[in-house]
Parts: C-alpha cells; structure tokens; sequence
C-alpha cells in the first residue's frame, strides 16, 4: 500500500516538473529591439527609445538590439548585462556609461563608434560572430576596455581624418587578438585615419599579419604610440601597400616578425628605438629618426625608391645594402656610411622614377658616403622637366670611384646634376665615358678633376666663379655645353671633336682644347 502511494506520488511530482518545464518555456521570448530614441533622451534604460516599449537586456527573455544610423546610444544598465546579438550601424555611436558593462554573446556587427569610458567599464564582444563593417571606431579610455573576436578589419570608404581605434590611459585596452588583417585602403586624397595608443593603454593586434594603408600618396594609415602607450604587433609580417607611418614616440618599440614593407615611414622621434629585427625589405618608403633616435634594422638589405638622412645624432643600422635602386640618401654632419663600413654592397644604381629628386648628398666636414662598390649608375629615365641631383657640399665627400659609364635622362628638358661646392667633393676617377641623355656638372670649388673621361653626350661643363674644371683625358663632347663663370677655367687639352655643342669665349674666363678637327 506504502510503495502504490509513492508511485502515485512521484508521477505526480513528475508532471508537475514538465508543466512548469512547458511553461518557462512558454513565457520565455526572443525579441528584435530597434532603437527608436522616441523619448529623444539616447538612454538605452529608456523604454521608450525602443520600438518594443521594453528596455533589451537579456534574461527571462533575449533580444537582437538593432541601432540604425544616426544616432548616439548610451548603455547604462546595472549590474553587467548583456544581449544576444547587436548590430550598430554606420553613422551611429554607442558609449558605455562609465562603470557599466554590456557582452554580447553571439553577434555582434560594429560598423559605427563604441566608445568605452572609466574604469571596470567594458564592451565584450566575444562571440563567434564579431565583426565589423567598414570604418567600425572604437574608443577606449581611462581604464575602460573593448574586446571583439573579429577577424578582418577594412576602412575603405570613410572621407574624413578619424581615429580607427583609440586607447588613452593605464589600463585601457583594446582587445582586438583574433584580428587577422588589417585594411585601410580607402583612395581618398589628404586624409589620416589613425591607430592610437597613448599613456599606457594598450591595442592588442597581436595576431595581424598584414596591413594595407590608403592609396592615394597624400594620404596615410597613421600607427601612433606614445607617452607609454603599446600596439601589439608582434605576428605582422607584411605591410603590403598603400601609405602607413609607424610614429613612435616611446623610448623602444619592435616589431618582431615584419619582413618586408612598401610605402611605410618608420618615425622614431625623440629618443626612440625601432627595432625591426627581421626587415629584410623596404620599397617606396622612408626612414625618419630624430635627435637621439634609433632604428634597428640588422636584416635590411634591399632598400628601394626609399629615402633616409643619416647624422652622427642618430642611429640607423642595417645589414650590407645590396640594393638601393631609385632610392635615396643624404649625410650630414661629419656621418661616414657606405661601402668601406659594411654598409653597402650594391655593384650599381638605377634612378628610373623621374622625380625631382636629391639622389644622394654629403653636406659637411668629414661626412663620407662611400659608394665606392657601384661601378654604374643610370639615372636614363624619360620624363620631362625634371632634375635629378647628386650634392657634395661644406667638405662633404661623396665617392663614386669606381663608376666608369654614367646614363643621364633622356629627355632634353631634364637632368642629372654634379653639383660640387664650398670645398665637397665627388669623386669620379673611373669614370671614362658618359654616352647618353643631359648631366650638368656644376662646379663651384676652386679646383675639380675628371681624370679619366675620354667621351660625353649631353654633358655641361658649368665652371662657377674662379673654379678649374680639369679634363685631362676628354678627346669629344657631343649634344654639350661648356659654361665658363668670370674667372673660371675649362681645361680640355686633348679635346679635339666638339660635335652640335656650344660654348662662349671671353677674356674674363679660360677654355683650354685640343686642335678641334
């Protein structure tokens, strides 16, 4: 009778168990709530800002939380919330109240701003399906924090000089790990949009591989860290085009993996340190070290249509430079780098970009850039209008030794200038013949040699003030000038073939030739 009454009992207990099972799930509802703002208030507590008239926070029930463009949100729930999926679309901002805190757990599309304030204040979105549209902005500060798992990020559309993501201040952080690459390929002209991580807080990056600025060359990705600030990228291996600057102002920052880099500028102001242990490459970029600065490049050895200056205030290492074609280069201030320092090992130089450009320089007492392993340069590109200079200036010294054949631009209206003065010097002694296209020697030292050359094709021989061009060797110059200041001196004792040429005699200067036939 015992064990009947208790089978009766336990079925009972057993139905009522699936009634109350059936209705919780009755009573529980998924919702999609569509910001509204119709109390006009931006209060996401705000029934009325939702077109449901209930304020979304998932619990009993869940919800889908859609933001539409154009408006500014402010989460102020209490205690931590969160909701199933959100979608803030472009156009629109939403901001974490200082000490709140919102997850969503699965999707979260971020195509406009989350801006997170304060400390303990933080936007999760750790779900599987985070990601962001195009131009997303994300702003963290004052110990706030922002996490997503998305894999991809693009900026190819915005017009507008903005900042992509921001960090300011001890314990801000970014948590973006998951993000693969990194794109800001947008094509407008004059415009930054900017990474930013200053006064301790920190972006982790720190699985992107690859980063593409914007491709218009007036415009710039813009990679800011200072005051203690940090962006991990410890995984990139590749900028791979468009315009990025890395502006560092802490005093050491590394990239550990990047290999190779194309239209970057590494700027290490003040007394920063870059390192960039495994660069092997840079194309199309520049090199920016202030006083005191420091970039570290020990693997760096093809350095092309670049630019750097070098003075004995900073530092620049890198391996043997095999190749630095169209790129270029200028010393000051008494530093000596090249060929004789383990420098440089490229065998020749091609500047085919057309551009006015200074190709390489040595301004002042004992600055020596030693290309003495080039035994070519070509500088035959076809544009017109343009000048391209190498400058030896105040007692710097420029060694071009070796170079035998130098090939000018082609176009009449262009060239390839010497300019030699205030006691520089470029050294030239092999150089025997100079075939083709327009140079301009322009000399304004007292005395300057070319002790070899045997042959030109649209050279100028331009003596300035007192100075004495010697040509010891030179038998025939066609397509040439010979240009003599008051006072200077031309001395071409062997020249005998001045073929469509020209030059101007007078008294106040000398012009010395060979028997012209």
């Amino acid at each position: 009778m015992n064990q009947l009454f208790s089978l009766r009992k336990l079925s009972v207990s057993l139905f009522i168990l699936t009634i109350i099972a059936f209705s919780s799930q009755v009573m529980a509802a998924h919702y999609l709530a569509t910001w509204t703002n119709g109390n006009a208030t931006g209060i996401w507590s705000d029934t009325a800002n939702w077109d449901i008239g209930v304020v979304p926070v998932d619990g009993t029930d869940t919800f889908d939380v859609l933001i539409p463009t154009g408006f500014t949100v402010y989460f102020d729930i209490d205690p931590v919330s969160s909701v199933t999926d959100l979608e803030l679309a472009a156009g629109s901002t939403l901001v974490i109240d200082p000490g709140h805190s919102l997850t969503v757990i699965d999707d979260a599309v971020i195509s406009g701003k989350v801006i997170s304030t304060g400390a303990g204040t933080v936007f999760d979105c750790a779900g599987a399906g985070a990601a962001f549209g195009d131009g997303a902005q994300l702003d963290a500060s004052g110990g706030a924090s922002i996490d997503s798992t998305a894999v991809d990020y693009t900026s190819n559309i915005l017009s507008s000089n903005i900042t992509l993501f921001s960090v300011d201040g001890a314990g801000s952080q970014l948590d973006l790990s998951s993000l693969q690459s990194f794109s800001a390929a947008y094509g407008y002209s004059y415009r930054t949009q900017t990474v930013s991580a200053t006064n301790s807080g920190v972006i982790d990056m720190s699985q992107t591989g690859t980063i593409r600025g914007p491709s218009h060359s007036t415009s710039r990705l813009k990679m800011f860290v200072g005051s203690n600030g940090f962006i991990n990228l410890n995984s990139l291996t590749d900028v791979l085009s468009g315009y990025t600057n890395f502006d560092i102002d802490v005093d050491s920052y590394t990239l550990p993996s990047l290999a190779t880099a194309n239209t970057t500028t590494f700027d290490a102001s003040g007394t920063t340190t870059i390192s960039l242990p495994a660069l092997h490459t840079l194309n199309s970029s520049s090199l920016v070290i202030a006083d005191g600065g420091t970039i570290d490049a020990p693997q760096l050895t093809t350095f092309t249509n670049s630019t750097v200056t070098l003075d004995p205030a900073y530092t620049l290492t890198t391996g043997s430079l095999s190749n630095i074609d169209n790129s270029r280069i200028a010393l000051t201030g008494g530093q000596q780098f090249g060929a004789a320092y383990g420098d440089l090992t490229a065998t020749s130089y091609a500047a085919t970009t057309g551009g006015n450009y200074t190709l390489f320089s040595a301004n002042g007492a004992g600055t020596l850039f030693d290309l003495s392993s080039l035994t070519s340069l070509n500088a035959a590109w076809g544009h017109s209008y343009r000048t391209q200079i190498i400058s030896a200036t105040d007692q710097g010294v420029i060694d071009l030794s070796a170079v035998s054949t130098i090939y000018a631009p082609i176009h009449s209206t262009s060239r390839l200038k010497f300019h030699v003065d205030s006691e520089g010097d470029i050294d030239l002694s092999s150089l025997l013949d100079i075939p083709s296209g327009y140079s301009h020697f322009d000399i304004d030292v007292d005395s300057y040699t070319l002790p070899l050359l045997q042959t030109g094709t649209g050279v100028t021989l331009d003596a300035s003030g007192t100075t004495t061009i010697d040509v010891p060797e030179l038998t025939a110059l066609a397509t040439s000038s010979i240009v003599i200041a008051s006072g200077g001196t031309v001395d071409a004792p062997q020249l005998t073939s001045f073929t469509n040429s020209t030059v101007t005699l007078d008294p106040a200067y000398t012009l010395t030739t060979g028997s012209l036939s």
